[in-house]
């Protein structure tokens, strides 16, 4: 006997609506875009939706006004027709299309069960049960889509299997739900981590520190670890339900929270935000550094560069290592290497994990790892071969122990003592002879300290000009603490170093001008190639600016700002040295001159956009004071070698307290055009006026006319004849740069949620309002600072 109970799903919109949270298998009722099943407490709703002709069924956020979907059923097989049926057919709720084909089930096989019932619960989770309520004989939550809900389980267990379906896979599309690249998810047996992988080869995209019965390195996520049919199981644990992580069809994770006041997810933390995040981005046997501007790769002790010669392709072993060498080289606060050929030894102590290494032939490096699981227990784990995916942390990690080429022991002692001997002597010559020259040097560096001195008398007085690092020394450990500004290494510089690198300032050198002075490029005796900043006498950029500039620059430490290398105070010349970017400003580019704009496809463009968008974010949300540029614009924004966009010229920023929402200033500083119209009107600044400045270079970017109406018409035809031009990016770009240029501050965006709309192509933009004029009558020879007009939509 068949015991089939259909649900019957005419996809009509109703006039009344009706929301239910069980369904048993007695029940029948009519779904339409009104009707549907809600969660106890009204948190979460189950339905069908439609993008174009293609229908699914899912659940989402009820009370959030932007549509977010966590869980879709029929992801990979849509409807095509205006109606359906949703059954309960034996243990199974089964999806019939109008044809009554199945179209989708909860695939438990053909078992008979006469009395189900299913409900959505409180935290989300889609179940089938029994009457017993916890009797589940099927959840949603172990069938994720792209969302990780609260309560929401993740296995650990052995690629390929990837926890058999306890895995999330993006979205192909942010308007198709069917199965994409990316899946995220646990992997490892005895070695626990998080995972982002691509593709059908499985290849790895990001990869987590260790799980250390706690936490896992560098994820502010927090797990509950359990142990369920000999698997580990983790347990994503959040109080907040209006809180999910993501994952993007671009690949992108990212932890969000529903804001109720501002109306819109805010990002919290998101994956592969540096290079260093991105799976083995330096090779094997090279640790990337990203606290370094720009990140670093940088070979292990005992190492060099392969036969590329670029440590970016990994290093190789200088000299081969001998089954009996002992001696080892301790890297500290690392993230260890993948653990794909690591063995796990449980429990040692470091010194009999030190032992066990030496007694391995094969083994390379090994640590060892305490877990603080309530024992304290700790395991002793050894790798061998090469080692992939390092990375320095700034601050946790742990120590990892490189083996290194042993010494022979069995050396003669007549060879000994020779060797003891002449070292003896040379020792003693060259002491003798680095004491001459320090000497020497100190009595150069007592006559140019004393001409330096004199030289920035003339300029700042005699009483400042002795307290002018101490001035900076002092500010730093008021803004950033003394611990940080100990370990700032931007002492001022020889001026006349800087003569000789621009030969004397020699206009072959001279690659930029502007009202603050000119800029030459040069060249240190090392070979490093350098931007000199020569402020004129009547630069705008006065003493207060340089010393910000100075103070600032040299604390920020972000891929996207420009390095701060050094400074030097010489009679009436004040200089700042840059790291020199071969590509100049976005201006050159854009406006003008050499390469322009036409030269600039669509996928540079927007790297270039998401470059500026990480550099802001960083200056208001990720260092440890609020810093407002002030002056943002496409001339102050460099480009490298490789087109990384670097946010320059800090004379004008201003440090803001994260609790203030506004600061008041006597007098208007930047570039009319650029500057938001409270700051031009009443000299108010805010983290919201650099967005605005931001969102008009956003649109100068792709935006070439503003008034013509359709938008796919404004667009630069080199844009639109790019290979890499894609539509949907270039609209979502114009939304966003529409909301950070409204008239009103609080309807622009924060700086985090623009980043999460331009990765995050799932995540609805507000629809922007029309965008505001303003005219600056008091601003002399300006009659109108910014205007626009609506555009259709």
């Amino acid at each position: 006997m068949d015991f089939r109970f259909s649900v019957v799903v005419y996809l009509l919109i109703l006039v009344l609506a009706n929301s239910f949270d069980v369904v048993d298998s007695s029940d029948s009722f009519y779904v339409s875009r009104n009707t549907s099943l809600v969660s106890p407490g009204g948190v979460f709703e189950l339905g069908f939706f439609s993008f174009g002709d293609r229908w699914y069924f899912g659940i989402w956020y009820k009370k959030i006004p932007k549509r977010t979907y966590v869980w879709v059923g029929n992801r990979d097989i849509p409807l095509y027709n205006s109606n359906a049926t949703l059954e309960i057919s034996g243990a199974n709720i089964v999806l019939l299309d109008s044809n009554h084909r199945i179209i989708w089930d909860t695939g438990r096989g053909n078992e008979i069960s006469p009395e189900l019932v299913a409900e959505l619960l409180a935290n989300g989770n889609l179940v089938l049960r029994n009457k017993d309520p916890g009797d589940y004989l099927w959840q949603s939550f172990d069938n994720p889509t792209d969302t990780l809900l609260p309560d929401m389980k993740l296995r650990s267990s052995k690629v390929p299997n990837f926890g058999s379906r306890r895995y999330l896979a993006s979205w192909k599309a942010p308007n198709d739900p069917a199965k994409g690249n990316f899946i995220f998810g646990m992997d490892g047996d005895k070695f626990p981590r998080i995972l982002i992988m691509q593709g059908e080869e499985i290849t790895k995209v990001y990869r987590s520190g260790g799980w250390n019965g706690i936490e896992f390195a560098d994820l502010p996520l927090v797990f509950n670890s359990t142990n369920e049919d000999g698997e580990s199981t983790f347990v994503y644990q959040d109080n907040d339900l209006y809180s999910i992580v993501t994952l993007t069809p671009d690949g992108v994770l990212n932890w969000l929270t529903w804001n109720q006041r501002s109306q819109e997810w805010t990002l919290r933390w998101t994956a592969l935000l540096t290079y260093c995040d991105r799976y083995n981005h330096c090779g094997a046997n090279s640790y990337c550094n990203a606290h370094t501007s720009p990140p670093t790769c940088n070979c292990i002790t005992g190492f060099e560069p392969g036969t590329s010669r670029n440590v970016t392709g990994g290093c190789v072993r200088k000299t081969p290592v001998s089954c009996n060498c002992n001696r080892f080289s301790q890297l500290t606060k690392m993230k260890l290497p993948d653990t794909v050929d690591a063995k796990q030894y449980s429990p040692y102590e470091l010194k009999t994990c030190r032992d066990m290494c030496v007694k391995d032939c094969h083994c390379t490096a090994y640590t060892v790892i305490v877990y603080q699981n309530g024992t304290s227990s700790s395991n002793c784990v050894t790798w061998s071969g090469d080692l992939l995916d390092l990375q320095n942390y700034a601050m946790a990690g742990q120590d990892l122990y490189i083996r290194l080429n042993g010494k022979t022991k069995n050396k003669s002692r007549l060879i000994i003592g020779l060797s003891l001997g002449a070292t003896a002597a040379v020792i003693i010559i060259v002491i003798l002879l680095v004491l001459c020259i320090w000497r020497r040097k100190q009595n150069q560096a007592r006559a140019t300290a004393m001409d330096e001195m004199q030289s920035n008398e003339d300029t700042f007085g005699a009483e400042e000009t002795e307290t002018l690092a101490m001035d900076i020394i002092q500010s730093n450990e008021d803004i950033f603490g003394a611990e940080e500004t100990e370990t700032l290494q931007l002492p001022p510089m020889d001026f006349g170093l800087i003569l000789r690198a621009t030969e004397n300032f020699s206009d072959a050198n001279e690659i930029g001008h502007g009202g603050f002075g000119t800029v030459y490029k040069g060249r240190l005796p090392s070979g490093q190639e350098i931007a000199v900043k020569r402020l004129s006498e009547v630069s705008r950029q006065g003493t207060v600016e340089f010393k910000t500039e100075v103070m600032l620059i040299a604390n920020l430490q972000h891929i996207n700002l420009v390095k701060l290398l050094g400074w030097s105070v010489h009679e009436r010349e004040r200089v700042l040295i840059y790291e020199y970017l071969e590509n100049g400003s976005l201006q050159h580019h854009l406006f003008g001159g050499g390469q322009n704009s036409s030269d600039l496809n669509w996928q540079m463009r927007f790297e270039i956009i998401k470059g500026i968008c990480h550099g802001l974010a960083y200056m208001q949300d990720g260092s440890r004071v609020m810093i407002v540029h002030r002056d943002l614009k496409p001339a102050n924004i460099l480009l490298d070698r490789n087109m990384i966009p670097k946010i320059s010229d800090f004379g004008l920023a201003r440090i803001c307290s994260r609790s203030e929402s506004k600061a008041v200033t006597t007098k208007p500083s930047g570039t009319y055009g650029y500057m938001s119209p409270e700051y031009a009107e009443s000299g108010l600044y805010s983290a919201k006026s650099d967005i605005f400045s931001f969102g008009v270079m956003l649109l100068e970017i792709i935006w070439t006319k503003w008034n013509d109406g359709n938008w796919e018409e404004t667009i630069e035809q080199a844009i639109q004849e790019s290979s890499s031009f894609q539509k949907h990016q270039v609209r979502r770009c114009l939304e966003v740069g529409l909301l950070c240029v409204q008239q009103d501050a609080e309807d622009r965006p924060q700086m985090l949620s623009v980043v999460m709309m331009l990765l995050n192509e799932a995540t609805d933009i507000p629809r922007p309002k029309l965008p505001g004029f303003y005219k600056a009558e008091n601003y002399k020879d300006q009659s109108e600072i910014y205007s626009t007009s609506g555009s259709q939509w």
